[in-house]
């Protein structure tokens, strides 16, 4: 399913649709026939997708006469926004106030009613799947992403519930991972079938848990599966599973991911965002269990156009970092792949929210390895998304320091965080609630069922 609309340009010329679509903080591509992208270059399938948020992509084709812009469905609020406003950008330049949807003529002043009715149409198309998962008249969705694709099962919808935000932030986080996806070849004929996944040596790849030959067309059946790794050999898939990957060392509740030449898959829990604690199939939620993600405030900023400096999404993050520092709560891992973080954190002339997100892994996220046994106990006690935890803290710190008035003004739209100044009033104010909650902690009254709300977490 997806959106598709023409747009037959007036002008002379072709309009440079993703230099245009750069200036909305897009970055494109061009996919193969397995859609593996090959990023800065435009082809016969080009894609744009959100730079800090990469979830849907926008499929583009164009001749000298129409541009064809394709969103996949169902899709988050926020990307069927970016589709339109990129549509009415397209119009502009090419000096047309129209496109077409389904050989209907449109303009570009419907644009807002035609976002709220594609988002009605989306949370619909969700409601329907989740209903046909839990009637196990369909088994899972495989939903084909910015980066790569991602398939959508039941634990998965029970995550998102039918809210199509939620939904896109799953989608979102399965594109952000360091790890390629594993290219695909088909082979059909004769006595012959199977499937090959590709995995390049030295490379970190995901593999699908149980392979199912979903790109290049469809197969046979009965077909058999192989994993190739060029200079290495060539595996039976489940004996490349048995011999790269022990069961302990999934990546999601429906890929994994390898590391080829025997390595052991120790670090990419902090790089790829991996949760490899635990053999049981795991749920979105537990992809990396990131806590809190710098990058994900920033889509607060752009989904509402807020005014406010893009660093100021790192607040909050740096501050809790900054104090586990002091308190001994970081991990000897976490200081080990970042050696000169004490560094900067001591040193009064450096910003260490730059630090946070242009060095910390997955853009500025909070994983549970990076703090001790202990640490990763009070983290997971505290830093909850409910009545009394630190991101209520977050906010009544800013209340505090802003005033009543100001913190509930309609500038902010409710994100008065994202706007008070990060100097040392602010972190003073923060890391004292943080210490309340310490000393509860230690006391044992520090009960995370009084404010945990469950599906509340960020991750």
């Amino acid at each position: 399913m997806w959106i598709e609309a023409f747009i037959h340009k007036e002008k002379k010329g072709i309009i440079d649709i993703p230099a245009l679509a750069s200036g909305r903080g897009f970055s494109y591509g061009t996919l193969d026939r397995d859609r593996i992208l090959v990023r800065d270059r435009t082809g016969e399938r080009t894609v744009l997708f959100d730079r800090y948020f990469p979830g849907m992509a926008i499929d583009l084709k164009q001749d000298a006469d129409t541009a064809e812009l394709r969103l996949n469905f169902p899709a988050g609020s926020y990307d069927i926004e970016l589709y339109f406003d990129l549509i009415e950008d397209v119009c502009r330049q090419s000096g047309t106030e129209t496109f077409y949807i389904e050989a209907t003529d449109l303009g570009i002043d419907e644009k807002e009613f035609l976002i709220d009715y594609f988002v009605r149409c989306s949370e619909e198309i969700l409601k329907i799947l989740t209903s046909q998962l839990k009637e196990h008249s369909v088994t899972g969705l495989i939903v084909i992403g910015a980066v790569c694709p991602f398939v959508i099962g039941l634990r998965q919808a029970e995550e998102f519930d039918n809210d199509i935000d939620k939904y896109a932030l799953m989608i979102n986080n399965a594109q952000r991972t360091k790890a390629k996806y594993g290219r695909h070849w088909s082979y059909i004929g004769g006595y012959r079938n199977f499937c090959v996944y590709e995995a390049p040596a030295g490379e970190k790849t995901i593999l699908p848990l149980h392979p199912v030959p979903y790109l290049g067309g469809s197969m046979p059946r009965r077909c058999e599966y192989y994993v190739d790794v060029p200079g290495v050999a060539f595996f039976k898939y489940d004996d490349f599973l048995k011999e790269y990957r022990p069961d302990s060392e999934r990546y999601d509740g429906a890929s994994i991911i390898v590391q080829p030449q025997g390595q052991r898959l120790t670090d990419l829990r902090y790089r790829c965002g991996t949760d490899i604690s635990t053999a049981m199939h795991t749920s979105f939620r537990s992809y990396g269990r990131f806590i809190d993600w710098g990058e994900y405030h920033y889509g607060k900023v752009r989904r509402k156009r807020l005014i406010t400096d893009e660093i100021n999404c790192y607040n909050q993050i740096a501050v809790y970092l900054e104090w586990c520092l002091r308190h001994g709560l970081l991990s000897d891992e976490f200081l080990s792949e970042y050696p000169d973080f004490e560094q900067t954190a001591a040193d009064g002339n450096e910003d260490l929210r730059e630090y946070v997100r242009n060095r910390i892994a997955n853009g500025g996220a909070l994983a549970p390895l990076m703090f001790t046994e202990q640490g990763r106990a009070f983290t997971e006690s505290y830093y909850l998304f409910g009545n009394k935890g630190f991101p209520f803290d977050v906010d009544r710190t800013a209340e505090e320091i802003l005033g009543h008035e100001l913190y509930n003004c309609e500038e902010f739209k409710n994100e008065a965080y994202l706007f008070v100044p990060y100097d040392e009033t602010y972190r003073r104010a923060l890391s004292s609630k943080i210490d309340e909650a310490w000393e509860k902690f230690l006391s044992g009254e520090l009960d995370p069922a009084d404010f945990d709300i469950p599906g509340k977490r960020l991750f």
